[in-house]
């Protein structure tokens, strides 16, 4: 059975690949020394920048962003007592990650499906295009009411609740000397 752990490891990778650098909708092998393998592969080329998002991002506001709601059983979940939920792309995270699902060493990209969420009437989330893509994920407990224990949002934002519902780990990722021809 897959423990907390190791599902922390397979959701961060998955977080850390953005949508545009996946090269199909294929599935992949799957393993640490492949996730070592592409950040090589992607560190040794130049920086390409992704896709603009689509205008309709810019419309949901953060009130937008905080009035949906995701549907559970559309996506699977994990062990007996946690799971994830998917977040929508919204004016603040408009670049879309691709999110894989890692089943007996194989990882598919899981698509975006509208479906998977739920939106009030008159939201601008209702006219996201089909293709929009995840702005991140959260790891959840089913079973206690600790709820969220970890975020990924966007390519660079994550956060751990401490016990009681209190914050105690939130961070963004920064990239430093990315210019230098250095080790």
């Amino acid at each position: 059975m897959l423990d907390r752990r190791s599902a922390l490891a397979v959701l961060a990778a998955a977080a850390a690949q953005p949508a545009f650098a996946a090269s199909s909708a294929m599935e992949q092998p799957f393993s640490f020394e492949t996730v070592r393998a592409t950040a090589r592969r992607l560190a040794a080329r130049p920086y390409v920048a992704p896709p603009p998002p689509p205008p309709e991002v810019q419309a949901v506001d953060y009130d937008a962003a905080h009035g949906f709601g995701f549907r559970r059983d559309h996506v699977p979940l994990w062990g007996d007592d946690w799971g994830i939920e998917l977040f929508p792309l919204t004016r603040t995270t408009s670049r879309a990650v691709t999110v894989h699902l890692v089943e007996d060493g194989v990882a598919r990209p899981l698509p975006y499906d509208p479906a998977m969420f739920w939106f009030p009437d008159g939201s601008p989330l209702h006219n996201l295009p089909p293709s929009a893509g995840f702005a991140g994920f959260r790891a959840i407990s089913r079973n206690d009411l600790r709820g969220e224990w970890l975020v990924f949002q966007g390519a660079s934002y994550f956060r751990s609740p401490a016990p009681f519902g209190q914050y105690g780990l939130s961070a963004r990722g920064i990239a430093a000397d990315t210019y230098a021809v250095q080790p």
